[in-house]
């Protein structure tokens, strides 16, 4: 390793350590940054892994559905329209993570599925509430369970 690559890997690590302990924090808040310094250092924690963690530290969590149409031509347009839809999740900072739903009436074409939460919560799950509101205006054929891990 050059020393100029060594003095700019100290150097952010020096600012990440900053970053997670310039305020006075939480011990919930304390991990989730810590986790944050470690989220593009260890490839093995992925997405699925952030859920497992978020859904047993009892956020609240959703499962937005939208309903597939059993017409093969206006598939196209339902896959840009999820498409669209996981945008929206990111416009909003939500995690995310994206499913098919099977269902054994429409085999052919599976259901666009996202299971989304906070996973910088904030106040019991109430942006991600407000959020869903927002969303269950504009968009007509949205399912939404919501619910919380309890041990």
């Amino acid at each position: 390793m050059k020393k100029s690559e060594e003095e700019l890997s100290i150097k952010m690590l020096n600012n990440e350590f900053k970053r997670v302990f310039a305020q006075p924090l939480g011990i919930r808040e304390t991990a989730l940054r810590l986790r944050e310094c470690i989220d593009g250092i260890d490839d093995d924690f992925t997405e699925v892994d952030n859920f497992k963690l978020s859904f047993e530290a009892g956020e609240v969590i959703a499962l937005i559905t939208f309903e597939a149409p059993f017409d093969d031509e206006k598939m196209p347009e339902y896959k840009q329209k999820s498409v669209i839809f996981e945008e929206k999740i990111r416009d909003e900072n939500l995690s995310f993570l994206k499913l098919n739903i099977l269902d054994s009436y429409n085999v052919c074409n599976p259901s666009s599925g996202f299971i989304v939460w906070n996973e910088y919560a904030d106040t019991n799950g109430i942006k991600l509430l407000q959020t869903i509101q927002d969303w269950k205006a504009k968009y007509e054929n949205m399912d939404v369970i919501i619910f919380q891990y309890e041990e």
